[in-house]
């Protein structure tokens, strides 16, 4: 164990020197003497600054720096930072479960309408509520309300088994980083001293931004950065984690446009036969999302080649989410769906959100899979749900109202110097920071 210099005894060493020189009148020449004070009052500063910084050293302080390469190839794009800023009100544990975050604890009523949680000392209710009203439909359909500075409840209008999943995402501005600086290329987070649960090892995380994967794949090779969730492809010599998320891009067919109200002529579509002689010519709306992008030209040659003639519209996902998908007016919609955690089907293909601003963009209605659906949402058994969702997806499959493209995958690589972040339970790419206080860097 380092033993510790002594501040208040160096104040007085420096003290009693002091003293001594000024006894010197007669020895030292008046400037002489004012330089060597002015050197030991450096040297005294010095001193003072190096025993702060051990002590912090000792305490839990850390100079480890994590890098990571962000493959950025829209340059006005905001990156997201996820967990690494923000905090949720619960978060998942490395288990599975959910666990403590902003709220220390909360009670669900016997009806599984009202959620009431117990905000920590760090925070108030009144600052949460102005995150909560600016995170849109985050939280879904419910009304959130703060009786009292360290309560927020929520009551929703049916019971939905997997809220307290919705709770653990990260709307408040409260993580165990802060930004330190920010320009087009390099994002540097420091971790933050009132963190209000375990400070994190690393002291500061640095984020890279690459504009193509060959750029992103020879820093990682050469060790300028320390890992990526950005990459396709494996680099040898890089520890490789691949983690199935519930995000997909499809191809949705418009069931209240013909011809695709008939259920005969998507069959065909779905299963690839070639449909030239009913002369289609359709409107394919997109969003120009990247990962979106990457998948339009194939759809398009692939319907081509169907005998389908396609005019496509591409347009940023808040403009078509305001306009075209308001309005339904599509015949195919190339898009991708975040089912969440739960997995939750419900959002995207019960009848009751058929129209604006429910997302079953589709229009399919069944009563055997809103049945479905209800039940997943309402039972408490994890195995029977899994079986109940299960069920949903082969009758939404064999409504041929969907042409599948593209799960997503998130390969994550990192040098083997970084330690303990095995991921588990990821819903979102940003979620491998789930656990960054537990990570290390040799």
């Amino acid at each position: 164990m380092i033993k510790l210099p002594d501040i208040s005894r160096a104040k007085s060493t420096a003290y009693k020197i002091f003293l001594v020189l000024k006894g010197f009148k007669r020895v030292f020449p008046r400037s002489e003497k004012m330089a060597i004070v002015a050197l030991l009052l450096i040297a005294f500063i010095t001193l003072t600054l190096w025993v702060r910084e051990v002590r912090s050293e000792d305490s839990g302080g850390s100079k480890m720096t994590y890098t990571e390469g962000w493959l950025i190839k829209d340059s006005n794009a905001i990156p997201d930072l996820g967990r690494l800023t923000n905090a949720g009100l619960t978060r998942y544990l490395s288990d599975g479960s959910i666990g403590a975050d902003i709220a220390d604890k909360w009670e669900e009523s016997e009806d599984h309408l009202t959620y009431k949680f117990t905000i920590n000392d760090y925070y108030s209710a009144s600052m949460l509520m102005q995150n909560i009203e600016q995170s849109g439909d985050v939280f879904g359909d419910v009304e959130a309300s703060s009786p009292d500075e360290k309560t927020i409840v929520f009551k929703l209008h049916q019971p939905y088994n997997f809220f307290l999943g919705v709770t653990t995402k990260s709307v408040f501005p409260f993580g165990p980083y802060t930004v330190e600086s920010q320009t087009e290329q390099n994002i540097t987070l420091v971790s933050r001293k009132d963190y209000h649960l375990e400070k994190p090892k690393i002291k500061r995380i640095v984020l890279r931004m690459y504009g193509n994967e060959k750029e992103l794949e020879r820093v990682l090779k050469t060790r300028k950065v320390l890992a990526s969730a950005d990459l396709d492809r494996d680099i040898i010599g890089e520890k490789s984690q691949r983690i199935a998320l519930p995000r997909y891009i499809s191809v949705f067919f418009n069931t209240r446009h013909a011809p695709f109200d008939k259920k005969e002529i998507r069959e065909k579509i779905i299963k690839g036969e070639n449909v030239a002689d009913l002369k289609l010519k359709v409107k394919l709306v997109a969003t120009d999302s990247q990962e979106v992008k990457d998948e339009l030209q194939g759809v398009v040659d692939r319907l081509n080649k169907q005998g389908i003639q396609i005019d496509v519209v591409t347009q940023d996902t808040g403009t078509l989410v305001s306009g075209v998908l308001a309005k339904r007016d599509f015949d195919l919609l190339l898009f991708g769906i975040d089912y969440g955690y739960g997995e939750d089907l419900y959002p995207f293909w019960h009848s009751s959100r058929t129209d604006s601003p429910g997302n079953n963009f589709t229009g399919l209605k069944s009563k055997e899979l809103d049945w479905k659906l209800e039940d997943a949402r309402l039972t408490t058994n994890l195995d029977e749900r899994a079986n109940k969702i299960k069920e949903a997806k082969e009758i939404i499959k064999n409504e041929f109202v969907e042409i599948p493209i593209k799960e997503k995958v998130m390969l994550y690589q990192s040098s083997y110097k970084v330690k303990n972040n095995d991921l588990k339970h990821l819903a979102d790419p940003l979620d491998r920071f789930n656990y960054i206080s537990e990570w290390t860097v040799n």
